[in-house]
C-alpha cells in the first residue's frame, strides 16, 4: 500500500468513528448542536444574540392595520355615545311640538267661537273674560296662601330663585301679599304662583283672553 493513501484511509476511519458515537449518542447535545439550516441569521445593532427576540421585534408595521383615533366628542369624559347625546335634546323637542298642536287646537277653538262677532261684540266679550280670569286668579292664589303654598320674605332675604317657564315660554303667574306682624311691627312678603301642571284650565282662559284682545286690536286697526 502506498504511503500516500495511509493518511486518507485514518482520516476515513477517524469520521466513521465520530458518526457512529453520535449516533449512539442521541444526536445533537446542547454542548454542540447542529447548525438550523435556512436563512442566516439577521446580525446588528439590537439583535440578542443570547436569548430569543420578544414577540413582533424587528417586524415591519402593516401600513394597512388601523390605528385607534381619537374618541368622538363627548365619549372620552362622560360615556355617551353620539346617538345618545342626540337622543338627549329629544324629550324637550317633543314636548314643544306638542305644545305647538294643543295651541293650535286651542286657538282654531276660539276661532269657531269668536270669529263671527263685530267690533263691540268682541270688545264685550273680552271685558267679561277679563273679569272671569280675575276672579278665577284670585280664587285660586286664596287657596294656595290658605294651605300654605307660599314663600315668607323678609327685608335682607336674598332674592328668590327664578321661575322656570313652560314649553312656550310663558312664565307662570304669580301672587304677592304683603303683612306685618302686630307684635313686632316687622314687615314681611308671601309669594305664590300657579304651576302649569296644576292649573291647565286657568291658563286656557289667560290664552282665550289673549286671543280676543288680539282679534280686537286688529278690528280696530281697520
Amino acid at each position: 500500500m502506498s504511503t500516500r493513501i495511509i493518511p486518507i484511509l485514518l482520516a476515513f476511519v477517524v469520521a466513521a468513528l465520530a458518526v457512529v458515537l453520535w449516533v449512539r449518542g442521541g444526536g445533537p447535545t446542547e454542548d454542540a448542536p447542529l447548525p438550523h439550516l435556512g436563512a442566516p441569521a439577521i446580525e446588528g445593532p439590537g439583535a440578542d444574540a443570547g436569548g430569543p427576540q420578544p414577540s413582533g421585534a424587528g417586524e415591519i408595521p402593516d401600513p394597512r392595520a388601523e390605528v385607534p383615533g381619537p374618541e368622538p366628542s363627548g365619549t372620552a369624559s362622560t360615556g355617551t355615545r353620539p346617538d345618545e347625546a342626540r337622543g338627549a335634546g329629544a324629550v324637550p323637542d317633543a314636548l314643544a311640538a306638542q305644545a305647538r298642536r294643543e295651541r293650535e287646537i286651542l286657538l282654531q277653538s276660539f276661532e269657531e267661537k269668536y270669529g263671527h262677532l263685530r267690533r263691540d261684540e268682541l270688545r264685550g266679550a273680552l271685558n267679561v273674560m277679563s273679569q272671569v280670569v280675575g276672579d278665577r286668579r284670585r280664587e285660586l292664589c286664596d287657596q294656595r296662601y290658605a294651605r300654605g303654598d307660599y314663600v315668607v320674605v323678609r327685608p335682607g332675604d336674598p332674592p328668590q330663585a327664578p321661575l322656570e317657564p313652560d314649553a312656550r315660554g310663558r312664565l307662570p303667574e304669580s301672587d304677592s301679599r304683603a303683612l306685618t306682624d302686630p307684635v313686632t311691627a316687622r314687615s314681611e312678603a308671601h309669594l305664590t304662583h300657579l304651576p302649569f301642571d296644576e292649573y291647565p284650565d286657568f291658563y286656557a282662559l289667560l290664552d282665550e283672553q289673549a286671543w280676543l284682545a288680539e282679534r280686537l286690536a286688529r278690528e280696530e286697526r281697520r
